[in-house]
């Protein structure tokens, strides 16, 4: 199963200019003893890579559908963030829209790099030949990158005087969303331990295995919520609470 949607996606963008190939990746560090589990390995592999050339068309196909649709959501997306909001609008709506349109700004520029990163990336490894229109569309797409840039740039005194805010009503947010979640567990942990909880078969197993996993999802929140509530986030924080 694993491999057969790995034979689907066969490269994936990581940073900047690196990518992973998952199939090759996977296969070439299998360790010895668990060669067994997977049978004619590299069978599956010659099969993956030819495959991969299928899925170069089916790229190609695609990318003027995709970057048709993501031209009219850039688009939509700079009209909204160059309008003004009227004086007679909430702080807390002001606040919630600004908020809303960075993030989706930084969205749409993520998708845009990896649609053109996996166009690119897959004709070099399948040395696939790109035809006029695809360079025509790979060129509208960096556009749309250098426009969302320059929008951002536009705004920067606006970002810069308004992020503090938007910092702590998007940390407001978070916690009226992690702070139930904790509640609620935590009273459902209670339940069972005292013999009353109702959803003992939720995540499937027995009492206590769903016990051991409402006990993860707790120490998450927990963890998000503390991680919200004691400042700026370093990158060992952020490490440990992907990781819960």
């Amino acid at each position: 199963g694993l491999l057969e949607l790995h034979r689907r996606v066969p490269l994936v963008p990581l940073y900047t200019h690196t990518t992973i190939m998952p199939t090759e990746f996977l296969l070439g560090r299998l360790p010895p003893a668990a060669q067994h589990l997977v049978p004619n390995a590299k069978e599956r592999l010659a099969a993956c890579v030819r495959d991969r050339a299928a899925y170069v068309e089916r790229v190609e196909g695609s990318l003027e559908a995709d970057m048709g649709a993501l031209t009219r959501s850039t688009a939509a997306w700079v009209a909204r963030i160059e309008s003004c909001l009227p004086p007679q609008v909430p702080l807390a709506e002001v606040l919630g829209t600004r908020l809303k349109l960075m993030v989706q700004g930084v969205y749409l520029a993520n998708r845009l790099r990896t649609l053109l990163t996996t166009a690119l990336q897959l004709h070099v490894t399948a040395e696939a030949p790109v035809s006029k229109a695809e360079v025509h569309r790979m060129a509208q797409g960096m556009v749309l990158l250098k426009a969302i840039q320059a929008q951002y740039h536009r705004k920067s005194t606006m970002l810069a005087s308004s992020a503090t805010h938007l910092l702590f009503f998007a940390q407001g947010r978070l916690e009226k969303v992690f702070g139930p979640v904790r509640d609620a567990l935590n009273a459902e942990l209670t339940a069972m331990q005292s013999g009353k909880g109702a959803l003992a078969s939720f995540f499937g197993g027995s009492a206590r295995e769903s016990e051991e996993a409402k006990l993860d999802a707790l120490a998450a929140a927990t963890l998000a919520l503390d991680a919200l509530r004691t400042g700026p986030v370093c990158e060992g924080r952020r490490g440990l609470l992907q990781m819960a």
